[in-house]
């Protein structure tokens, strides 16, 4: 009896796990003949592994239906023993899957992007001590005598946009630098040892290669990590485990960090520890945290945004009659200490590179040339580009563009402010609550932002699988923020148009932007939301009715 209980318990998981192994094999077998150092045939590999994608992405879909359709299944059970269901999905199982699903891809080049390269290189120059925000890649004078001059040559040369220096930021830097000091020690140690390569060519092609590797490696342990926050924070409440293989499975972060070896869960995760922290009132800490993740993207910035709204809500939208003193001094210092462990923890990793940012004046020139010129996928901002462009014909065009950065990024924060009054005191359990009010400032940010790559939108993850799952969710599908975690999945699955353009080039051609795709990718969206919106408004009517 016990012997079938436990089957039946891991039934569920084990499909799932021997389904995505099945793909895992798809992925790996999409990438057969593709090499990391083969410059050409990556438009090929980039056509397989969006077929792959495609295909993971609706059995992905399929999947958290029938997840879903098991916990409302649960219901009643779960009223009456009033513990979540994990349906067997239990943490060591998540770990599994995740690691499934991200290693499967190690297997490719990173052709979805060449951003890779660009870490590897500035990794390679702070280990050398040299500059890293004044030089650009293709300003810098390399020789050709040792094995290293050869292998940043061949990096440099898969560099996008060589002529601009880089745009990361100090902790980003920390972190290429252990990456290199990681895969040097190997290098040393397999050339000089089992390999004994004693060609050039091979020992390059072998470096490439390994220092790939321990950057996707570094990245699959952050993936983890993130993962164990996320079980650490829904342990909190009443929620099922289930909900994280909306993460653990998830074919865009797969996509993004293990094929395309993008550095974003690094601050993704420095973000949601800062935020677990912050819900076990560990202010300073949290903010040391947030300091840190600042500084490898600057998206982190939003929980103490997220924070500061809800300071402004509690002194000043407060729905008790009369607020005393103290509680307004216990506000005070909660967001002093998360202010000021955001300071420190900033200028903490700062310090390494403090010498080459002191001869800076404002922004380094990447991080300038980004700001100020860089635009792709946007929706609202480049709209209102058009028409200002149209309409006012502005002279002075760099200023009125800051203006227009400016007015987006105050009216993010005022609807930030309306929501997070809106929220207040819609749930018991506060690191919902506070994971509402992220996920929809994160989501006007990237409405309003004039660059939305697609590997963008793996930050609002952890948020939709915190959101999306608060005890309401039992009720079914009708709770209106688990329908819009599900818009933005859809969401995710259509950014996937802006990979057209890549293709693009990748295959020789120019690439010219199309108005289709951007129509198509947010009028899917759009059109959703209105349905979303439809629907919720004919069901409170009809609860109304009923009552």
């Amino acid at each position: 009896m016990i012997e079938a209980k436990k089957k039946l318990r891991y039934s569920l998981p084990l499909r799932i796990g021997i389904c995505f192994a099945v793909i895992g094999l798809l992925k790996f077998y999409c990438s057969l003949g593709f090499t990391v150092e083969q410059n050409t045939g990556l438009a090929e590999h980039l056509k397989n592994a969006l077929t792959v994608y495609l295909l993971e992405f609706i059995i992905y879909f399929v999947i958290i239906a029938l997840i879903f359709l098991r916990l409302n299944q649960k219901n009643g059970k779960l009223d009456q023993i009033n513990k979540p269901n994990d349906l067997g999905f239990t943490p060591n199982i998540l770990f599994g899957l995740l690691i499934i699903s991200r290693v499967a891809w190690w297997a490719s080049p990173t052709s979805p992007s060449e951003d890779v390269w660009r870490y590897l290189w500035d990794g390679e120059r702070y280990i050398n001590g040299q500059y890293i925000y004044l030089i650009a890649p293709s300003d810098v004078k390399l020789g050709n005598e040792t094995i290293n001059d050869q292998i940043s040559r061949e990096i440099l040369s898969r560099i996008g946009h060589a002529e601009i220096p880089t745009v990361y930021p100090p902790s980003a830097q920390l972190t290429f630098a252990l990456s290199i000091r990681i895969s040097g020690n190997l290098e040393n140690y397999l050339f000089n040892g089992p390999l004994k390569l004693h060609s050039k060519p091979e020992q390059v092609q072998t470096a490439l290669r390994l220092r790939l590797t321990i950057w996707r490696f570094l990245i699959l342990c952050i993936d983890l990590a993130l993962l164990s926050v996320l079980i650490s924070i829904i342990r909190l409440g009443e929620s099922s485990k289930a909900i994280l293989v909306i993460y653990a499975l998830s074919p865009m972060i797969a996509f993004e960090s293990s094929l395309g070896a993008h550095l974003d869960l690094l601050g993704i995760f420095f973000m949601l520890f800062s935020f677990n922290l912050f819900v076990r009132e560990k202010y300073f800490v949290a903010g040391c945290m947030l300091g840190i993740g600042f500084l490898i993207k600057f998206i982190p910035f939003i929980v103490l945004l997220t924070l500061i709204l809800v300071w402004v809500r509690n002194i000043l939208f407060s729905k008790k009659k009369k607020i005393t003193y103290l509680q307004i001094k216990l506000e005070c210092i909660k967001l002093g200490l998360c202010g000021l462990g955001f300071c420190l923890g900033s200028l903490f990793v700062s310090l390494p590179l403090v010498s080459e940012l002191w001869q800076l004046e404002g922004l380094w020139p990447g991080l300038k040339t980004y700001s100020a010129h860089w635009s792709f996928n946007g929706s609202v901002y480049p709209l209102t580009e058009s028409l200002i462009l149209k309409y006012f014909q502005s002279y002075d065009w760099e200023s009125s563009r800051l203006l227009l950065k400016v007015f987006l990024g105050l009216l993010t924060a005022f609807m930030g402010l309306l929501y997070t009054i809106k929220v207040n005191g819609n749930t018991s359990e506060k690191y919902i609550q506070l994971a509402q009010i992220n996920l929809f400032i994160l989501s006007v940010l990237f409405f309003f932002s004039p660059v939305v790559f697609t590997w963008y939108l793996q930050w609002v993850f952890p948020f939709i699988v915190l959101v999306i799952n608060p005890s309401k969710f039992r009720r079914g599908l009708k709770h209106a923020e688990s329908l819009k975690c599900i818009l933005l999945l859809l969401w995710c699955f259509s950014s996937n148009l802006t990979y057209i353009p890549r293709y693009a080039i990748l295959s020789g051609k120019v690439w010219k932007f199309d108005v289709f795709w951007t129509i198509l990718e947010y009028g899917i969206l759009v059109l959703t939301l209105l349905i979303i919106k439809g629907y919720s408004l004919y069901y409170s009517h009809e609860v109304s009715s009923n009552k």
